[in-house]
């Protein structure tokens, strides 16, 4: 329904189906005859239940959100520059596979620019506190948006369906700026405790920067046992991507480490040394560089060298160099996570006889000459954690509450099995007593 007079347009009701979703409006316009664009305009409109799933020209987004939203807009000022409002609210919607609780979105429109007030987005175990503005007054739109995330990490990957395991709680400031085009983007990541799969650590501080799909790491530091793992680099997410990321560790304890992956007693010492991710982020090598002395089964490692690349989730091949006093040693292998054990395979290269005696037994120096080369093959249980998050899928399917996620004070129970004995085949090419 709309009247028409000298002095203006008046809507007073207007309605109709965009789908199956219903469109009200109404709002008037009182007309300056002498400057038009100086007319004022008032105008309010809603929709309510949409569903981005069935909705028409909607449905090129339907894999990235998906829900049902209500949606506000008013516009008052005159035709020359008029301010507009519009508010989106919704209710357990889902982004990008994230559930989205309660949302409710506003922004304003005035003087070729949108402000967005601190919004507050609840996400599973946490939420997500954004806001800032985008300037629109020239061809590109100019960001300048800051957010805080705060998350516990088990109940968001159960929400998630993720099979990773994964405990802990973090704290993230974050800040987008600069043209839409290629947006600049930093943070600061912040956990007193977290815990991945066998992994933990404590302190951790992650801080950030990056343009569009390149990643500055300024500073990575946490702790590792009683340890410390800091450095920095870059990660760039392009289609032939690259991962530059070189960190130092000092005084790992490396009997506590390798017990987090239920290999018990055989090794001892601390981590003293370099540690560089390489490749591309979805194929990382890992290069480990120890300068510290090492034991492993009662043998002194006095240098050590591992690169492990991971050719598909849970799967790592190994290529080792060490320096066990004048004995020389290599070892290619790999390890692959099969439920809840670590198999292994493991082969030298071929070892000086006499050098690997002497190693052991320095009074049987010159006894035997010769060469010899081993494969060595296994299992190794892994360290069973009491998951704060499986634990919290049986606490609620009781009504019970939750357990509290791992903290520095309260970390992850775990219960390390007694690895299986290793397999040894020799093979002596060459050998003289």
């Amino acid at each position: 329904n709309a009247a028409y007079a000298d002095s203006g347009v008046r809507l007073d009701n207007f309605s109709a189906l965009f789908g199956k979703t219903p469109i009200e409006a109404s709002g008037s316009l009182a007309i300056d005859g002498r400057k038009f664009l100086s007319s004022q305009l008032r105008l309010d409109g809603s929709i309510k239940g949409l569903n981005t799933t069935t909705a028409p020209v909607l449905s090129d987004i339907k894999e990235q959100f998906s829900g049902v939203v209500d949606a506000a807009l008013s516009v008052r000022g005159p035709l020359s520059g008029p301010e507009v409002a519009f508010s989106v609210t919704s209710d357990q919607n889902k982004a990008a596979g994230i559930p989205l609780q309660k949302m409710r979105v506003s922004a304003t429109y005035a003087n070729k620019r949108v402000d967005i007030p601190e919004t507050v987005i609840a996400l599973p175990g946490g939420s997500l506190k954004f806001g800032g503005r985008v300037g629109l007054g020239s061809a590109t739109p100019d960001l300048n948006l800051t957010g805080v995330l705060k998350l516990d990490i088990a109940p968001f990957m159960q929400a998630t369906a993720s099979d990773l395991n994964a405990e802990g709680k973090i704290e993230a400031d974050l800040k987008i700026s600069g043209s839409a085009n290629a947006p600049a983007f930093s943070g600061i990541v912040r956990s007193a405790g977290i815990s991945v799969e066998d992994f933990d650590a404590t302190d951790l501080v992650l801080d950030f920067s990056g343009v569009s799909n390149n990643i500055n790491v300024r500073r990575l530091s946490a702790r590792v046992i009683d340890g410390t793992i800091e450095g920095k680099g870059s990660i760039s997410l392009e289609r032939r991507g690259k991962l530059n990321v070189n960190l130092v560790s000092r005084g790992v304890e490396v009997r506590a480490l390798a017990a987090r992956f239920g290999i018990d007693g055989i090794a001892g010492g601390f981590l003293d040394g370099t540690l560089s991710f390489q490749g591309t982020p979805w194929r990382p090598e890992l290069l480990i560089n120890i300068t510290s002395p090492l034991t492993i089964k009662e043998t002194l490692v006095d240098a050590l060298e591992v690169r492990l690349t991971s050719s598909e989730r849970g799967k790592y091949e190994m290529e080792a160099k060490a320096q066990l006093g004048k004995l020389p040693l290599s070892v290619k292998g790999h390890m692959k996570r099969e439920d809840d054990k670590w198999s292994y395979v493991a082969e030298t290269g071929m070892m000086d006889v006499n050098r690997l005696i002497v190693s052991k037994m320095p009074s049987m120096n010159g006894h035997f000459t010769g060469q010899m080369k081993a494969r060595l093959f296994g299992d190794m249980p892994r360290t069973r954690r009491r998951s704060n998050r499986r634990t919290a899928n049986a606490s609620n399917a009781r009504g019970a509450r939750p357990p509290a996620p791992v903290t520095p004070s309260a970390p992850a129970a775990t219960s390390a099995a007694k690895p299986s004995p290793i397999h040894v085949s020799l093979s002596l090419p060459k050998l003289s007593v």
